[in-house]
């Protein structure tokens, strides 16, 4: 599996340098900023999982997690998974309110400070708590994975680990919420549209309000990117929602590791597959629908100028 992470890591990096740099040259809509903050956090969980790969080189011994780093990973690769929902729950619930609502106007800089201030919140759930002395780390030879455990002997540190474990579940659950219906919301807009109205000429002179946006067609394409980045971030992620109820369960209500990680695949495996190698697939596949779903970022690529242009 480790060639494969490398190998998808490096083209992940690469892939979303290039998005970098061509949203960055646009007009700086929401989506586009959205879209950058998307690349630089897909970029972050590359390298993260880059550090976590020489674990399976080297018979699942810690390798690089030595010291503290193994708490500072841990802590900083949960914020860049949540930030990804939320951007992903940001751009699909902002694409959904301007077509049910084509004449609101959403405002760029609330909407880009509520999303870095959830950043902040996540930082001090996770940082905070191991800087106080409420969690230590340790890392699992046998899943090859750092975990965040209360300090033992200490009744406060185990009522927050109940709390934070009670958070990680909400954190990942109720974004799929607004996600998924954003999606279907989104779905039924594009096809209760009519062909007529996507596909035109465009004429000054046509009474049709809709014939004569000549953004209509290109607003159309832009929603049915939007799903599809939404379809491909539940297939990837819905897992790790699924894992991370499963792991409160066990906690809460059996021993660790009864009765969902018994097997010798759900404990050697599951978190690595779930939490890494999926989280990292789908950080790669996204350069990818951009190159097949951007034209203009097809013609940046050949030629390395992007007009700056909503389009």
């Amino acid at each position: 599996m480790s060639p494969f992470l490398i190998s998808l890591s490096l083209s992940l990096n690469l892939g979303n340098y290039l998005a970098f740099q061509y949203f960055r040259r646009k007009q700086r809509d929401l989506a586009t900023s959205l879209y950058i903050i998307m690349t630089i956090n897909d970029s972050l969980i590359c390298a993260f999982c880059m550090i976590d790969m020489p674990i399976f080189f080297n018979n699942r011994k810690p390798t690089l997690f030595f010291g503290n780093v193994c708490i500072v990973w841990i802590n900083l690769y949960q914020l860049f998974i949540r930030m990804s929902i939320a951007t992903t729950a940001t751009i699909s619930v902002t694409r959904t309110i301007s077509l049910v609502y084509p004449l609101s106007h959403i405002n760029k800089k609330k909407v880009i400070l509520c999303l870095l201030g959830y950043g902040l919140f996540i930082i001090s759930m996770t940082a905070i708590p191991s800087m106080a002395g409420l969690q230590e780390s340790y890392f699992d030879e046998a899943g090859a994975y750092c975990w965040l455990m209360p300090r033992a002997n200490t009744t406060f540190a185990s009522t927050w680990d109940h709390v934070d474990n009670t958070f990680d579940c909400i954190a990942l659950a109720v974004p799929v919420l607004p996600i998924t219906v954003s999606c279907v919301i989104s779905t039924h807009c594009v096809l209760k549209t009519p062909k007529d109205i996507v596909k035109f000429k465009y004429n000054p002179h046509s009474t049709n309000p809709h014939k004569s946006c000549p953004r209509t067609r290109t607003k159309s394409h832009a929603t049915v990117t939007i799903i599809i980045f939404t379809v491909v971030y539940l297939i990837f992620n819905v897992p790790l929602f699924v894992m991370y109820v499963f792991w409160y369960l066990t906690i809460h209500l059996y021993e660790y590791p009864e009765p969902f990680f018994a097997t010798s695949i759900m404990y050697n495996y599951s978190w690595n597959f779930v939490e890494i190698l999926s989280v990292a697939m789908n950080a790669a596949i996204n350069p990818c629908l951009y190159f097949i779903r951007l034209k203009k970022f097809r013609v940046f690529i050949k030629t390395r100028q992007s007009p700056r242009s909503n389009a």
